[in-house]
């Protein structure tokens, strides 16, 4: 541990496992002054060590313990996830308490990283691979904590960043010697490593992919029933028409915005209008038309028409097509709105998200559970719905974000990590399916303002045109494309063919 400032102290998050004491001794045994932040329910049980126990999940509660832990010259936090028991819902609350942890962590171990080393580093039990190799469905959510770390490392360069995965196979002591030998590393700048048991391993981007993954599926068409998350409106919406375009579908649209009709203030007003025409309706109702009550208003008029234009472009493209509005955060909703199609489905794509940028330092804990709900709570509830057996296609929209970390998107890194995790999973117990997590980079839409679009152009980066990327998605339900489950946005050209002949995809 010589990187590090003599004197100064290490801070252990236990979950509980048998990692996370055999960690706590070995820094204890090289003469490390170590607290541990016991989480809610883990019994104490680490010596050598100062105890502080957590009583509940709370923020404040949090903050309480662990900032004056931070004060006694912390420079080295690893917040360990390897405990077994537990369900998706469980996992993913220990992840957003990780990203909190961080909060708290980021701006001290910056302080200390001026006298010498100070880091960061998790500690997972997936597989040694990151979950790539597929885990059980409950230890999946474990796989977005390198998402935080990637993310991180690019807004604290001065603090030494490390997501490290051990195999199960691995006894805790060798376990721990790996996670304590990693965060010594000379080599700083590897922000994700997973010790398998035999070799030490990284993760990059390949030129092809690996191998062909799965059995041979059949082209999709008119049989075929597609439940789509956020399919109504934006990125996602683009892409179901030009999959209507090329293959004709059924297709099955999830989204919250409900279709009434029209109110009657806003009928014929145009968009440009609408805010006007709602304060005007909020006034003649007797409501004060604050920005927050017109905004509503207006919004979910601009999102009914957004879905019904959807629903008249799938149609005209060739596809039937129904909109459900309905809550998949919501696992019991999510169920009985699925429940008359359920045995027609045959396929899903996941395109539900939001966005909530904040620096980890600044991350609440209600922007967390707003970008990781749609995104994992939506993903568990439509994928518990349907049966899995009978899936032929499931497409995910993950990012680039996660593959690499991105300043101001934690929480959203760390989601799509799940993503591309649960892909990976998803196939190994369902090998006759094909599975894809689009990484995808930033689209050249609405949502990317001039400066930010500035931004990219200064760095070299080629946002993607809506119409280049809706192809690519369309891409991955021909017959002939490669059944990979993890699919960045950037690669080489290849060939596909289609109802109009063959067409080529620059990637």
């Amino acid at each position: 541990m010589g990187a590090y400032e003599e004197g100064s102290a290490a801070l252990v998050v236990d979950d509980g496992s048998e990692l996370a004491a055999a960690v706590a001794a070995r820094l204890a045994g090289s003469g490390r002054r170590v607290h541990v932040l016991r989480l809610p329910g883990v019994p104490e049980r680490i010596t050598g060590a100062t105890d502080h126990a957590l009583s509940g999940w709370g923020v404040t509660e949090l903050a309480e313990r662990i900032e004056p832990v931070l004060a006694d010259r912390v420079s080295l936090v690893v917040d360990v996830t390897a405990a077994d028991g537990g369900d998706w819902s469980d996992g993913v609350r220990r992840l957003a308490h990780t990203l909190l942890v961080a909060k708290h962590a980021v701006e001290p171990l910056g302080t200390a990283a001026a006298s010498g080393r100070a880091a960061f580093v998790t500690a997972t039990r997936l597989d040694g691979r990151f979950g790539l190799g597929g885990v059980p469905e409950e230890k999946v959510p474990a796989g977005g904590v390198a998402g935080l770390v990637k993310t991180l490392a690019v807004e604290a360069p001065a603090v030494f960043c490390r997501a490290v995965d051990l195999a199960p196979a691995l006894d805790a002591q060798a376990a721990a010697a790996l996670v304590v030998d990693e965060a010594s590393d000379a080599v700083a700048d590897t922000v994700q490593v997973g010790h398998d048991g035999t070799r030490r391993v990284g993760l990059t981007v390949a030129e092809r992919p690996l191998r062909a993954a799965g059995t041979d599926v059949p082209q999709i068409g008119p049989d075929d029933l597609l439940v789509v998350t956020g399919g109504g409106r934006g990125i996602t919406a683009a892409c179901v028409v030009e999959l209507a375009r090329q293959y004709r579908p059924g297709l099955l649209l999830l989204g919250r915005t409900p279709l009434a009709d029209e109110p009657e203030w806003a009928r014929g007003v145009a968009e440009s209008a609408l805010k006007g025409a709602a304060a005007a309706h909020l006034k003649a109702t007797g409501e004060k038309p604050t920005p927050k009550r017109v905004e509503q208003l207006s919004g979910a008029v601009v999102g009914a028409r957004e879905i019904r234009a959807t629903l008249e472009e799938v149609r005209a493209a060739g596809s039937e097509v129904e909109y459900l509005a309905a809550d998949i955060t919501d696992a019991a909703a999510t169920a009985a709105a699925l429940a008359p199609y359920r045995e027609r489905v045959t396929g899903l794509v996941h395109g539900a998200g939001v966005l909530a940028d904040q620096l980890i330092a600044n991350k609440k804990a209600s922007e967390i559970e707003r970008v990781f709900a749609p995104k994992l709570a939506g993903l568990r509830s439509v994928a518990a719905a349907l049966p899995a057996g009978a899936l032929r296609h499931a497409v995910l929209f993950s990012s680039v974000a996660g593959f690499f970390g991105n300043q101001g998107q934690s929480d959203y890194a760390m989601a799509n990590e799940v993503l591309n995790a649960w892909a990976s999973s998803f196939k190994q117990r369902n090998p006759q399916a094909h599975i894809t997590s689009l990484n995808w980079g930033a689209w050249e839409s609405g949502m990317v303002s001039p400066q930010v679009k500035a931004i990219f152009e200064e760095r070299g980066i080629v946002l993607i045109p809506v119409e280049t990327g809706a192809k690519m998605f369309a891409e991955q339900f021909c017959r002939r494309a490669v059944r990979t489950t993890s699919s960045p946005s950037s690669g080489r050209r290849r060939r596909c063919p289609s109802r109009s002949g063959p067409r080529a995809v620059r990637r």
